[in-house]
């Protein structure tokens, strides 16, 4: 039985946007970082996404799919101004918002079975480890640092969310 070609090409799109935010997290944790080359990086996936997302979100997608896709591209616009400012966060920590989208961003899915989706469903289990790293962290000593780390909680929380009205795995789930 062949897959649906939109079912594919999603798919297909989520594995670049989830790979390539990967690398940029990585290349943002090194020293030698081009912040111009990875502002131009998020505005041409902020592009991509976007139109993704409308290719997408007519395919009787999840009720929470529009909500989620609009806070992965606000997330990836916050990250893209912290970069240009050079303010609220140091290279590496936007190196760990990126790789937040990715998981969140791998986590999408058109599926509403459990068993269909099985690279959603691998991204949900890494996600939900995630989350419990950041509900069990304990405070830091040094006030500054406590600030920065619940600041990439929040954005963490944001991006981690369930609607109550929505039948996807996750939302049913609890995240």
């Amino acid at each position: 039985m062949a897959l649906d070609p939109k079912i594919t090409f999603f798919g297909e799109r989520r594995l670049k946007f989830v790979n390539a935010l990967f690398a940029w997290g990585r290349k943002l944790s090194q020293v030698d970082a081009d912040l111009q080359d990875a502002v131009r990086f998020l505005h041409g996936l902020e592009v991509d996404f976007d139109r993704f997302r409308l290719l997408v979100e007519s395919e009787h997608t999840n009720y929470c799919f529009p909500l989620k896709c609009q806070i992965i591209t606000h997330t990836i616009q916050d990250a893209m101004d912290t970069l240009r400012r050079q303010t609220l966060f140091n290279p590496g920590e936007v190196g760990q918002i990126l790789e937040m989208i990715a998981q969140h961003i791998g986590r999408l899915s058109l599926s509403k079975q459990e068993g269909i989706d099985l690279y959603a469903e691998h991204m949900d289990g890494e996600a939900e480890k995630v989350n419990s790293l950041w509900t069990s962290r304990i405070t830091l000593l040094d006030a500054k640092d406590e600030t920065r780390r619940r600041r990439l909680q929040e954005i963490w929380e944001r991006l981690h969310f369930t609607l109550p009205d929505c039948a996807c795995l996750q939302c049913v789930r609890g995240a």
